[in-house]
């Protein structure tokens, strides 16, 4: 596959629209406190595995791991026309993936972030090691998203241009309202996937 994106230019430097997912392990901190590494290792690797033949089904690439959060792309490297929608079925996926497998004996949860819109993306990296990677709004979007799950008691945020792109429209999402999201001078339209809403503070 990286010779085929190689060879036909997708990972020379352009500018890209596409969607982002971004999603980390809540509690992660704290669980992995009260586990020996070679447990927390082997956890990481087992929901890691999982989540990213999800992506790949979906059409998308998992760009990056960080930590216990991993961040995907869809339309970039790989094309795909209807992004918004592989992204957040990608999400339900992934949600729905915690909700019925235990690893290394404990039940995950996520918080998710889809957010859709231009980014630069490319190959960066010294002569000896490059990386593919990608920058811009969009992508730091999906990460607030992420983050302002805890604030909602929801698991999975996603941007209004990505509710705008999908097809069929997703009649189950819940609007959040427009709101101004940290490190961001533009406000955003967000809205929770339906049946994500864990507590009554959302407002």
């Amino acid at each position: 596959m990286a010779e085929q994106l190689t060879q036909g230019g997708q990972l020379a430097p352009q500018l890209r629209t596409a969607s982002i997912l971004f999603a980390d392990i809540e509690g992660f901190t704290r669980l992995s406190e009260t586990l020996p590494p070679e447990r927390v290792i082997r956890m990481l690797n087992c929901f890691f595995g999982a989540a990213t033949a999800i992506i790949d089904e979906r059409g998308g690439v998992v760009v990056n791991y960080i930590g216990d959060a991993f961040i995907a792309a869809f339309n970039a490297p790989l094309p795909a026309d209807d992004h918004p929608d592989r992204a957040v079925n990608a999400a339900r996926d992934l949600l729905s993936l915690v909700s019925e497998q235990v690893f290394e004996g404990h039940q995950l949860r996520l918080r998710i972030g889809v957010a859709t819109g231009p980014l630069a993306a490319g190959t960066v990296g010294g002569e000896a090691r490059h990386t593919y990677t990608l920058y811009g709004d969009t992508v730091n979007l999906a990460q607030r998203l992420e983050a302002l799950n805890k604030d909602f008691g929801t698991d999975c945020l996603i941007s209004g241009s990505t509710f705008d792109g999908l097809h069929p429209v997703c009649l189950d999402a819940v609007a959040m309202g427009t709101l101004q999201v940290r490190g961001r001078e533009r406000s955003a339209r967000v809205y929770a996937l339906s049946g994500q809403t864990r507590h009554s503070s959302v407002r």
